[in-house]
C-alpha cells in the first residue's frame, strides 16, 4: 500500500496501515550505530533491526488465521504474513496487490483478475486456485468470517480459474465497484486446502517465526517478497492489553511502537523529544448503508456542505455610524477533502436585535473571489449580524454564527 508518509510504506513500516493513533520512539529501530542514528534523524530507511510493537490483544484464544481477523493486532499480524488481491490506497480507492490488474465485461457481471508473479513462503506460486479456495473458505455458510458479507456479490460456485494466473469472477448482479470487494478487510489469500494456521504460510512481507497466543508473535523478513524485502529483519508483536502497560513499555524502551493509545496520552507525552505521534488522516472509512427498497430512502440527494463566517467591526460602534460586515462562504471539495471559497453566490446579511430571537434580512451580497463577503450598514441598535446562504440542489444551507455589536 503506497503511503505519503516518509518511512511508512508497507516495506518499511507496515504496522502504520492499521494505526489510528500510535506513539513511537524517535530513535530508529535498526540498531545504535551512527548511521542508524543519522537515518532516524533524516527519515532514511536502513536495512536491519527489530521492531517491537505493543498492541491490545485477544487472550489465549488468539489465532493466526487471517480470515478470523477482528482486532487491530489481528490485522497487523495478517498484514505481515499475508496479502490480498487489492488494498485501499491513500485516497481509499482500491489498488492492486496480488492482483496485477482486473477487467470487467461490458455488463459488469463478469470480472477477470490477473495475478502478479508472487510466491508463498514455502516457494509455491500464488495461483488462481488458491484465490478461489480462500474466497470459498471465507464465504462458507458454516463459517463466521468477517469478510463473508463483502464477498456476497460473487457467485463463487460459477467462478473459475481460467489458468494458473487468471481468475474469472462471476457476479450475482452487475457491480461497478467490484474492486472494493478484492480489498475487503480480512479477504487474505492462503494456500489451497489450508486448514491449520499453527505454522502459517502466506505471501506477505514477513515469514512466521514463533507465536504464543495472548503474548507475542515474531515474524522474519521475507527476502523473496514480490514487492521487495522489508527493511526490518523482524517484527515482534507484543500483547499488552492495558493501555498503561503499553505506554510504560514505550517510554521504557521495551517497545518502539505502542498502538491504540488514548489521545490524551498522546498529548501528554508529545513534544518531549522522546516519542512521536503517528497520525494517518483518512486512513479509515465507514459505510453508510440505506435500505433503498423503502420509500424514505428510494431517492435522496447528497449536497456539499457550505460554511459561513461573519465579523462586524468596529466593536463597539457609535450609534448611526458605519458598520462593516465581512465574512467568507466556503463549500466542501470532495476531491481535496477541504473547504474552498464559493464565489458568485447570493448571500443574505441578517440582523437580530438584542433581546429578540428572530433574524431579519437586511440586504443581499454576491460572494467575491475566494468566497469573500463585505458590505456596510448603519449601526442603529445592539444586536447580532450574520450571513445566510440558502440551500441549492448541490449545496447545503449555511448560517454564520452571529457577531454581537454593542452600539453606543
Amino acid at each position: 500500500m503506497n503511503s505519503p508518509h516518509s518511512g511508512l510504506d508497507r516495506r518499511g513500516f507496515l504496522l502504520a496501515t492499521t494505526t489510528a493513533a500510535a506513539l513511537t520512539l524517535t530513535v530508529g529501530c535498526a540498531g545504535t550505530s551512527d548511521d542508524t542514528k543519522n537515518a532516524a534523524e533524516t527519515g532514511t530507511p536502513q536495512r536491519g533491526g527489530t521492531l517491537r510493537a505493543a498492541f491490545a490483544g485477544g487472550g489465549a484464544d488468539e489465532t493466526l488465521d487471517p480470515h478470523a481477523t477482528n482486532l487491530f493486532v489481528d490485522a497487523a499480524r495478517a498484514k505481515s504474513l499475508y496479502d490480498k488481491l487489492a488494498d485501499f490506497g491513500t485516497d481509499l480507492a482500491p489498488v492492486p496487490r496480488l492482483a496485477e490488474r482486473w477487467e470487467p465485461n461490458r455488463t459488469l457481471d463478469i470480472w477477470k483478475v490477473t495475478l502478479r508473479e508472487a510466491a508463498f513462503h514455502d516457494g509455491h506460486p500464488v495461483t488462481a486456485e488458491d484465490v478461489l479456495y480462500s474466497y470459498r473458505r471465507i464465504a462458507d455458510p458454516a463459517g463466521t468470517f468477517r469478510a463473508k458479507a463483502s464477498l456476497e456479490p460473487i457467485d463463487l460456485a460459477a467462478s473459475r480459474a481460467l489458468d494458473a494466473t487468471t481468475v474469472e469472477f462471476r457476479l450475482k448482479r452487475p457491480y461497478a465497484e467490484f474492486p472494493n470487494v478484492l480489498a475487503a478487510f480480512g479477504a487474505y489469500i492462503v494456500p489451497g486446502n489450508t486448514t491449520s494456521f499453527d505454522q502459517p504460510v502466506g505471501s506477505g512481507p514477513f515469514t512466521f517465526g514463533s507465536f504464543t497466543p495472548g503474548k507475542s508473535l515474531t515474524v522474519e523478513r521475507n527476502d523473496a517478497y514480490w514487492e521487495g524485502a522489508p527493511h526490518l529483519n523482524r517484527v515482534e508483536f507484543i500483547v499488552a492489553s492495558e493501555e498503561s502497560a503499553r505506554t510504560s513499555a514505550l517510554l521504557g524502551g521495551q517497545v518502539q511502537c505502542a498502538h491504540e493509545l488514548d489521545p490524551a496520552t498522546a498529548r501528554t507525552y508529545e513534544g518531549g523529544g522522546k516519542i512521536n505521534v503517528i497520525r494517518l488522516p483518512g486512513s479509515s472509512m465507514q459505510g453508510f448503508v440505506m435500505k433503498t427498497d423503502r420509500p424514505q430512502a428510494a431517492n435522496f440527494t447528497v449536497r456539499r456542505e457550505a460554511k459561513l463566517t461573519a465579523n462586524a467591526s468596529p466593536e463597539p460602534v457609535a450609534k448611526n455610524a458605519t458598520l462593516t460586515v465581512n465574512g467568507r462562504l466556503t463549500r466542501a471539495n470532495w476531491q481535496t477533502h477541504k473547504y474552498d471559497g464559493y464565489s458568485g453566490r447570493s448571500v443574505k446579511l441578517q440582523f437580530r436585535r438584542a433581546g429578540t430571537s428572530t433574524y431579519t434580512d437586511v440586504k443581499t451580497v454576491t460572494s467575491g473571489s475566494g468566497g469573500a463577503l463585505k458590505t456596510t450598514v448603519k449601526a442603529t441598535a445592539d444586536g447580532y449580524w450574520r450571513w445566510y446562504h440558502a440551500a441549492t440542489t448541490t449545496t447545503s444551507t449555511a448560517r454564520a454564527t452571529g457577531d454581537y455589536v454593542d452600539v453606543r
